[in-house]
């Protein structure tokens, strides 16, 4: 974002923004900043991820609500706009549907790979003193050359279809981002024609594509909701009944008397220690809030595990929760099956 402004996110005036903001908010500031890039910084700051999966929709419909006033309708927000989010979860993570994310290109993992720690401080050092003593320099040259070649677009344009033909990929929600794929690609090849920079255009995609159709497929969604919940379980074993500790102690008229040690935040749900376990069952409210604080949405992940028959059910098959017994206490909880923890996570 050095190139349109301020980036430096200590600075009174500055070109990025967070994720703290309501919907209208975000609505407004799209309009405010139409036709220009918009910066969106740490998903985790809005805490909401239905509001950030309606954001994603409203911001690539171009266009905000039709809301009324006390004497009709108020003007509607409209733009055009691209949005660069960050975050320590991927944006993709908070829309799970597969409407919203089929309007994402998500890139996750560590950006300075093969830099050592102190290599890689320097590094980040160096961009930001640059970026801070060198920000907006680019907009006026690139603005000027894309208005001062109009007859050009034509051949712009065909070739922007030229690159989204030859983009292989399924049907679905991949094939559905593959025009974004283009009009990046497209957008840096005419950036570097235009000899605003000294050095060769790269296709950043030929590196990153399979990372990003891994993250668009379904699938890779619902196994990576279930391999973070499993990592969760693995830390919490004790807090399980069923894994739980039993304290021993002596009593004036019994040899031994055996307690079971209740976790001061109470059971999780229950997992039964030895190989033979079947399930982890899981307290729908605990398993609500561990997914939203990984940055999922719960309801989603649910219903995919659910769709993937990853989850046991009653018998009955009603419920997506299994009525099960901690102790001498029923309870209804979600259900992971055994199988699907060892095949979809190949842990055999």
């Amino acid at each position: 974002m050095a190139a349109w402004g301020n980036s430096n996110m200590e600075a009174e005036i500055r070109c990025i923004h967070n994720w703290a903001a309501t919907k209208v908010g975000l609505e407004r500031l799209c309009a405010t900043q139409s036709d220009l890039p918009l910066a969106l910084d740490d998903t985790k700051t809005n805490g909401t991820p239905k509001l950030i999966n309606n954001s994603v929709y409203a911001i690539a419909e171009g266009q905000g609500k039709t809301r009324g006033s006390p004497h009709g309708l108020r003007p509607t927000q409209a733009w055009r706009t691209i949005v660069l989010s960050t975050g320590e979860a991927a944006l993709s993570d908070y829309c799970q549907d597969g409407g919203a994310r089929a309007r994402i290109l998500s890139l996750s993992g560590f950006p300075f790979h093969g830099l050592k720690t102190d290599e890689a401080a320097r590094f980040v050092a160096q961009v930001l003193h640059l970026a801070d003593h060198n920000y907006g320099h680019l907009t006026v040259p690139w603005i000027e050359y894309l208005t001062t070649h109009t007859d050009q677009w034509a051949a712009w344009r065909e070739r922007f279809h030229q690159n989204a033909s030859s983009i292989v990929a399924p049907t679905g929600i991949i094939a559905r981002v593959a025009n974004m794929r283009a009009a990046i690609t497209t957008a840096g090849q005419i950036f570097h024609e235009a000899g605003i920079v000294p050095w060769n255009f790269r296709d950043p995609f030929i590196a990153l594509w399979d990372a990003i159709e891994q993250k668009l497929d379904e699938a890779e969604v619902g196994k990576r909701a279930l391999n973070d919940i499993y990592s969760w379980c693995i830390s919490r074993e004790e807090s399980f009944y069923g894994r739980h500790q039993h304290v021993h102690t002596r009593d004036s008229d019994v040899d031994h008397v055996t307690f079971e040690r209740i976790q001061p935040g109470g059971w999780l749900g229950r997992w039964d220690v030895g190989a033979d376990w079947h399930y982890i069952g899981i307290f729908p409210r605990i398993l609500n809030r561990a997914l939203t604080d990984m940055g999922y949405d719960p309801a989603a992940v649910c219903a995919l595990w659910d769709q993937n028959k990853w989850l046991r059910r009653d018998p009955d098959g009603k419920h997506r929760g299994l009525k099960t017994r901690l102790g001498k206490t029923d309870a209804r909880l979600i259900a992971i099956s055994r199988e699907a923890v060892i095949n979809v996570l190949d842990l055999a």
